[in-house]
Order: structure tokens, then C-alpha cells, then sequence
């Protein structure tokens, strides 16, 4: 099954869409591929650190710590 991809227009800085156009070419795959890719894994990234925290919840002097640090 084809998932449906949506246009998705951002502004970026130029020379970010270099360094993206660089790996992009280097791993053989087009820019919005690369870019499908990190978002990706950023969005993994942020789901495993947030089942880690919600699964291990810091006590409140050590959220307080990390706010104040």
C-alpha cells in the first residue's frame, strides 16, 4: 500500500539545504527523501526519550534540578 505524501513548503537556512543536497547525492536518494528520513528519526528520537521519561518519571527535585542547571 502507497502512502499518500502532502506537499510541505518550509524555509530553510541555505546553507543547511547544501549540506542535506550533499548527503542526499552521497546516499543516492532526492532531497525530500533524505529529509522523509531524518524527520523520521528525529520523531523516533523524541517518542523513545518521551516513553523513557514517562516511564521513568523523574522525582520533582530532579526536574527541578534540570530546569534550574
Amino acid at each position: 500500500m502507497t502512502k499518500k505524501l502532502v506537499m510541505l513548503s518550509l524555509r530553510i537556512p541555505e546553507n543547511l539545504v547544501e549540506e542535506i543536497d550533499s548527503l542526499a547525492k552521497e546516499h543516492g536518494i532526492c532531497r525530500s527523501e533524505l529529509i522523509r528520513k531524518a524527520i523520521r528519526l528525529y520523531i523516533e528520537k523524541l517518542e523513545k526519550r518521551r516513553d523513557k521519561i514517562t516511564s521513568n518519571p523523574p522525582k520533582i527535585h530532579e526536574r527541578f534540578v534540570k530546569l534550574y542547571i
